[in-house]
């Protein structure tokens, strides 16, 4: 009855045992001494009856209470076998929480005594010399989700040294514990137990966790399950003046996506190219995951904060995933993701032979990525080189058959050949070249004599010739095609030169046309990934 007034709770078992002195005199009002025993102790939840906290024995060693000093001094605090339950109900109620009264504008209701604490000052000092914890546990489960989500603590073991509200010094934390079957936990750092967000500097230590459970969390995320995969997860929390910086480490090994699952609110992520982007050869995904925030944001969530840096990150890798092939190997991740070629030609060069050779190394460190090669041309540069070498090669077929010892210089050959190939182009009428000579022809002055002189520009007119016959010529689509697809073959063949190994995980697929060149007109390929598993997302 005393509690009901500001708790909904139900304490159900527990017995007291004390052993103390009372002092009372002119200059000590009350002076209470004690050692103090709460055995067999058992809260419940009134409505759901969840079980908020109990344990088997706790023991306050070397108590004392000084009105005068308006302390409370306790040598040390042994806690034997507590147990809580943490339950979030379907309507996402925690236990924890609905057990608080209410006043009828939704704020808490404080007991008279703690109303008029808070107006009165700093109020008691409190010093507990060390907390001791035997074979603790806790169960926690989240009724909220899509999928059931349990998990237990047990064989919880350790301490708090001095907690005291007159130091700055916060308390050392060293605490360690199994989770469900196999799985640890380990807690260790400093904290300020009676005001954790002015000073609080922890790390929470989770290993060997099996991840299937936690597909309950992973479907209202990105609507999959989690096949399979041991967790290891290293938390670290400071608190400084209500700001908390968290540097998250995150270890998945043997970690499986699982079926889809339908989620109104899953974000559409592409979870499977970024797992597979993770994974390194022997299966363990690491990630580091730092979170910010501001204790005093109404907005603040850990565990929401915690999900949106995560959904950041993947969609981070997978917008750029050839910046994370990259840095494996220390290079941009342009290195990569293009293969630049010569405008109308499908052959490597030198530079471009030692990007497939880093490709090969980046996707041998990768093993469930699969890379795709699609053919690419670039209508107006790849046709105007194949046209230049079209014709360059019939003028050069040309005079290598008509040139011979004594007969007139390459320069005057060549110029014969090309105007044979335009009159055969456009025109058997020598007529039009001797009015496209004519527009050649240039008068110069002499200034020491003033007498004027024409002159033929041979090398102008040879290459206005040569230009005219370029523009009329023809490039055919099959051509166009051809070279692509060659590129992308010639492509596959370099990086299988590199690493035969890769051979099952390149494929080339159907050519694609875009005008992308780099500023020396090089026409650039870009390759892409996709995740080995066929019914994984890219």
């Amino acid at each position: 009855p005393y509690i009901k007034p500001m708790a909904d709770v139900s304490l159900d078992s527990g017995t007291l045992s004390l052993d103390g002195r009372l002092r009372h005199d002119a200059s000590e009002p009350l002076l209470f001494t004690s050692d103090i025993v709460v055995a067999d102790f058992l809260v419940t939840e009134t409505d759901e009856g969840t079980r908020l906290g109990s344990w088997k024995e706790l023991v306050a060693a070397g108590l004392e209470f000084s009105a005068a000093k308006e302390s409370l001094d306790i040598s040390e605090i042994r806690l034997q076998n507590p147990y809580g339950d943490i339950l979030i109900a379907a309507d996402g109620s925690v236990n924890l929480g609905r057990v608080s009264k209410a006043t009828p504008d939704g704020s808490v209701d404080k007991p008279v005594e703690e109303s008029a604490a808070d107006e009165a000052g700093p109020g008691l000092s409190v010093e507990i010399g060390r907390v001791i914890v035997t074979d603790a546990a806790a169960n926690f489960a989240d009724e909220s989700l899509p999928l059931p989500f349990n998990a237990n603590i047990a064989s919880l073991n350790g301490n708090i040294s001095t907690i005291s509200t007159n130091s700055a010094k916060p308390s050392t934390v060293n605490m360690e514990g199994k989770v469900d079957e196999f799985g640890l936990v380990r807690v260790t750092g400093t904290v300020t137990p009676l005001d954790a967000a002015r000073n609080t500097n922890l790390a929470v230590v989770f290993e060997n966790i099996e991840m299937p459970k936690f597909s309950a969390y992973a479907v209202p995320l990105a609507g999959r399950k989690i096949a399979s995969g041991k967790l290891d997860l290293n938390l670290g929390y400071e608190v400084k003046d209500r700001k908390l910086a968290g540097d998250n480490k995150i270890v998945l090994r043997d970690f499986e996506l699982g079926e889809e699952v339908d989620h109104p609110g899953a974000m559409s992520l592409p979870l499977g190219l970024a797992v597979a982007l993770l994974k390194d050869p022997s299966g363990k995904i690491d990630i580091d995951l730092p979170v910010r925030g501001d204790l005093d944001d109404p907005e603040f969530g850990y565990g929401r904060m915690v999900g949106k840096a995560l959904a950041n990150l993947v969609v981070k890798i997978v917008a750029s995933p050839f910046a994370l092939l990259g840095n494996l190997i220390g290079v941009e991740s342009d290195e990569l993701e293009y293969i630049n070629f010569v405008p109308g030609r499908a052959d490597l060069t030198p530079p471009e032979i030692e990007r497939t050779q880093k490709l090969a190394e980046a996707l041998a460190l990768r093993p469930e990525l699969n890379l795709e090669i699609s053919g690419v041309i670039d209508r107006e540069v790849d046709s105007l080189a194949i046209k230049a070498t079209r014709v360059d090669s019939d003028v050069e077929s040309r005079i290598g058959s008509e040139l011979k010892a004594g007969d007139a210089t390459y320069q005057a050959q060549r110029a014969r050949v090309i105007e044979t190939l335009y009159r055969e182009t456009f025109d058997p009428d020598s007529d039009a070249l001797d009015e496209l000579r004519a527009a050649f022809i240039v008068t110069n002055t002499d200034e020491a004599s003033g007498k004027s002189r024409e002159e033929f520009d041979q090398l102008a007119y040879v290459e206005d010739l040569r230009q005219r016959l370029i523009d009329a010529y023809e490039v055919e689509e099959s051509e166009l095609v051809a070279l692509a697809r060659q590129r992308a073959v010639n492509t596959k063949d370099a990086v299988l030169a590199s690493d035969p190994e890769l051979g099952s995980r390149i494929q080339v697929v159907d050519l694609r046309e875009e005008e992308s060149r780099t500023q020396d007109e090089s026409v650039r390929m870009r390759v892409s990934l996709t995740v080995r598993d066929d019914h994984a997302d890219r």
